[in-house]
């Protein structure tokens, strides 16, 4: 008798981790994780949280454990998966629907009502058999996860939150509003499965419709009102594309104003026979346009514009600006956005700190863009003073050097190459200091 308790145990157990395995994969697939990543993670904390409660289930068992766990499991996610708050908050909502309102309310709840009210709830062997019978079910739903992929919330909605304040109040109300309608719907499908026992057959059957019925609405609804918000805001990034589309544009007719009076002047030093000066002036002018040359290889007319601009603030600080573009980025994993907000930060802090010396010769930015090992690299240099231990001070929230700035430029980068496995690494040699970011071409993770 021992040891059918004790096998029985071990099939509870090996059956909670399955359903919390299915439910996990379902959940973090819908938001857009890489499930091969963090498969085995998923494993571990499924069996882990499932010989937990159901160890303390032997003793004292309460249907609130099916809520609990998934409470457990939201430091886990972030902590030991390395998911965001938001994402596995809504992960963990979306698992915990699949595992009330698909196992409970639909499969349990069906079993029950053609098999068990028929043969006896007391059947073990049946109550075994259709428990098996959903674990195969989860396993199969789960490859099929595995192997499809499919998303509901795509990353780039997550990443939404590095927009700018107005577009970032908006996606987190949404995404309040998103919390609220599954923890409310999951509420109804909790307490419902707490009444099962006590409603009617026909009352049963009508359950399981309504259950499918709101399972499908939740999903048409949530994905359709994702890809409108979605929508809305690449609006909002063309026109901020335009704006910066506008500025480059008018770089570019100011320099064939200014080319057509260079040429003027250079055909009538050349017809006076002053040669010498003409020469001095082309070098002048050369000089002066070699800026815009040097960013015609970037693909995105955006990005361009938005480092002319940083430039032409460089040389109105007296401030040395260079550029090394060896890579068109037209290949990187990352949207237009999120190139400028990356390279524009990097720019923008090192004439921050360019701008507050006082020799000529310190007063200089480099940047540098190109490709190594399938990576894009991205190099920003700067004259710089910093004490080697104050380096990783930098990446706090918070941290700036100079008064008024809020310091989160280095943050808001992290944030968005932890989307891309990319990474950011400070590099000091004598008084120059070197910021790196590498960002893969290949996103296997993603």
């Amino acid at each position: 008798m021992e040891e059918i308790n004790l096998a029985f145990v071990m099939f509870s157990i090996v059956s909670t981790a399955i359903l919390l395995n299915t439910s996990l994969v379902i959940g973090f697939s819908l938001v857009d994780i890489h499930i091969k990543e963090i498969i085995w993670k998923i494993i571990i904390a499924s069996m882990t949280v499932s010989v937990l409660f159901e160890g303390v289930a032997i003793f004292y068992h309460h249907d609130i454990y099916l809520i609990i766990r998934y409470i457990i499991l939201i430091p886990i996610s972030v902590w030991y998966f390395r998911v965001s708050f938001t994402q596995t908050m809504i992960a963990l909502l979306l698992g915990m629907t699949f595992d009330l309102a698909i196992v409970h309310l639909l499969e349990q709840n069906l079993f029950e009502i053609l098999i068990t009210n028929r043969m006896g709830e007391d059947d073990l062997v049946i109550h075994v058999l259709y428990t098996l019978f959903i674990m195969m079910n989860n396993v199969f739903i789960t490859i099929i996860m595995y192997q499809k992929r499919p998303s509901l919330f795509p990353s780039k909605w997550f990443r939404m939150f590095q927009l700018q304040e107005e577009q970032t109040k908006m996606y987190r109300l949404y995404t309040f509003f998103v919390v609220l309608i599954l923890g409310a719907l999951n509420s109804f499908f909790y307490k419902t499965f707490l009444e099962l026992p006590y409603f009617r057959t026909s009352f049963r059957v009508f359950i399981i419709f309504w259950t499918i019925l709101l399972c499908v609405l939740l999903v048409y609804l949530l994905r359709h009102a994702l890809n409108y918000q979605l929508e809305r805001s690449q609006f909002f990034l063309d026109k901020q594309y335009q704006t910066d589309l506008q500025s480059f544009y008018k770089v570019i007719r100011s320099q064939r104003h200014d080319f057509n009076l260079h040429l003027n002047a250079i055909y009538g030093m050349i017809v006076s026979g002053k040669y010498e000066d003409s020469r001095e002036y082309i070098d002048e002018v050369v000089e002066e346009a070699q800026h815009i040359n040097d960013l015609l290889p970037i693909k995105h007319p955006a990005t361009g514009a938005m480092l002319n601009t940083l430039s032409e603030i460089a040389t109105q600080e007296n401030i040395q600006m260079e550029f090394d573009i060896f890579d068109d980025l037209k290949e990187i994993p990352c949207s237009v956005y999120e190139i400028n907000k990356i390279i524009g930060n990097l720019v923008q802090n090192a004439i921050d700190a360019a701008g507050n010396q006082l020799s000529k010769d310190e007063r200089f930015v480099h940047v540098y863009i190109g490709r190594e090992y399938e990576q894009i690299v991205i190099r920003v240099s700067n004259y710089s003073t910093m004490d080697l231990s104050k380096i990783h001070e930098m990446f706090d929230i918070g941290y700036s050097t100079k008064e008024g700035h809020e310091g989160i430029g280095i943050p808001s980068i992290e944030s968005i190459l932890s989307n891309y496995n990319g990474v950011i690494l400070p590099e000091k040699e004598n008084n120059t200091l070197y910021m790196y970011v590498r960002i893969p071409l290949t996103q296997d993770n993603q």
